[in-house]
């Protein structure tokens, strides 16, 4: 139910961030790092550590493209490729996912930026192992990017990471996983 919430919260706070303008900051003075018409695309390496009644372990990568759609408020896709690490059957998975970006504290060098995603992910085998090959990901969290030249940015940050089928088998068969997901790579824009 909270996460039912979270989604439609987080879009209407990436909304508010595109239409107000530069002249009204909401945390300090904010600077045009990723101006409006930006492109960028992403590589990383992320793991998610199991948390909540939570036992398997993802090690893996993402690569994503976004478009500025305002002043430091960006939307993307990213296509994610994981290990899952079980207890008894260890398999892979791969999912793809919509990304809401805004960047509350952009200076010169370096920015502050919070995230929402949604997707779906196929696994080659039940995650977590008594649920389902199919589920829904929805992510939420927060991350940091730092320029390493004009259009070269580190970037990292750290999302609470849901996985489940949302009940579309019932609820006996929708075992949740969920866990942080800590992500390090590289941004290029363009």
């Amino acid at each position: 139910m909270r996460l039912t919430f979270a989604f439609p919260a987080a879009l209407i706070v990436f909304l508010f961030a595109a239409t107000t303008s530069p002249a009204a900051p909401l945390f300090g003075e904010r600077g045009e790092a990723f101006p409006k018409g930006t492109k960028a695309v992403e590589v990383n390496a992320a793991y998610i550590h199991p948390i909540r009644f939570s036992d398997d372990h993802f090690y893996g990568g993402n690569v994503a493209g976004y478009y500025y759609f305002g002043n430091e408020v960006s939307i993307g896709a990213e296509l994610e490729g994981y290990y899952v690490d079980q207890v008894f059957e260890d398999t892979v998975l791969g999912g793809v996912s919509l990304v809401l970006r805004w960047h509350f504290l952009a200076a010169d060098d370096y920015s502050l930026f919070v995230d929402a995603a949604g997707g779906i992910s196929l696994a080659g085998t039940d995650v977590p192992e008594t649920g389902t090959h199919f589920n829904y990901t929805p992510k939420l969290g927060v991350g940091a990017t730092y320029k390493l030249r004009d259009d070269v940015h580190l970037i990292g940050g750290a999302r609470f990471f849901h996985l489940s089928n949302g009940n579309i088998h019932g609820r006996d068969e929708n075992p949740s996983q969920d866990g942080v997901q800590y992500f390090v790579g590289v941004m290029w824009t363009f």
